[in-house]
């Protein structure tokens, strides 16, 4: 029976292990940043096991590479990363742990080409757009926030919420999407490439941090709202029944059952 590893806590896998943060995950993990069903892993009858993000909007990497919502193969040896946790695939509980092959967090940069900043990414997270306190992207096709750079999987993820629409590696951005190196996002007519390496010449600028606010965590709270509820979380506009309506209410009952007694 294979296992997963965590810190050196070593959990055996069940025909189907869900984990997350919230009450209905097989092994729930409190802070490290994981959705309340974070990802499931399905074990096969060939004796082998397969991982699926428990929908589009986690991200999962296995060996540096982002899982797709369809999921993945596992082998022994496997690293898995999601939210700030760092999990190792083993066949058998005493198999050797292999050293981590994900890609060092620090000095990554999103380059501009044209201006040659370099936006050092080390911040847990940073707001792009066109009127935020991080990247600043003076462009009329871009939203006031178009998007978010997070750390987080061992590496970056990009998460949009711009109406104008975000372009990553070509392709119309909708779910998140895990960072490797040369990925390019363009957010309206400007195109900034992911990487390690610095161009000749370029200007570093270290963008602040986004606040820990609704803005930055609303649609994960949300979304990790209805996994563990099963609904979609509603906001209404309507008032309470105001306290001289009912005391007015209360008034007439009793009118009315005084003379029908009578």
């Amino acid at each position: 029976m294979p296992f997963l590893d965590l810190d050196g806590e070593t959990r055996e896998l069940a025909p189907e292990t869900t984990v997350g943060s919230g009450a209905q995950a097989a092994w729930r993990i409190p802070g490290k940043d994981l959705g309340a069903r974070h990802f499931t892993i399905n074990l096969e009858g060939s004796g082998g096991a397969r991982i699926v993000p428990a929908t589009d909007q986690n991200i999962v990497v296995v060996n540096s590479q982002q899982v797709p919502p369809s999921g993945a193969t596992l082998s022994a040896g496997d690293i898995v990363c999601a939210g700030g946790a760092k999990f190792v695939y083993l066949a058998n509980q005493n198999d050797a742990r292999p050293a981590s092959n994900q890609a060092a967090r620090g000095d990554w940069y999103l380059v501009e080409p044209a201006s040659r900043q370099a936006f050092h990414l080390k911040k847990r997270a940073v707001h792009v757009g066109r009127d935020v306190s991080g990247i600043v992207i003076r462009d009329p096709q871009v939203s006031r926030h178009h998007a978010d750079i997070r750390a987080e999987a061992g590496g970056y993820a990009i998460y949009t919420s711009g109406a104008s629409g975000t372009l990553f590696n070509g392709d119309k951005l909708g779910a998140p999407r895990f960072f490797n190196e040369g990925d390019q996002v363009r957010f309206g007519s400007t195109t900034l490439k992911f990487t390690q390496t610095l161009p000749a010449g370029a200007k570093v600028v270290e963008p602040t941090e986004a606040p820990e606010d609704d803005l930055t965590r609303r649609s994960t709270i949300m979304h990790q709202e209805a996994i563990q509820t099963g609904e979609v979380p509603t906001f209404s506009s309507k008032k309470g029944i105001h306290p001289l309506l009912i005391a007015a209410l209360v008034i007439a009952v009793g009118v009315a059952l005084f003379f029908f007694l009578r």
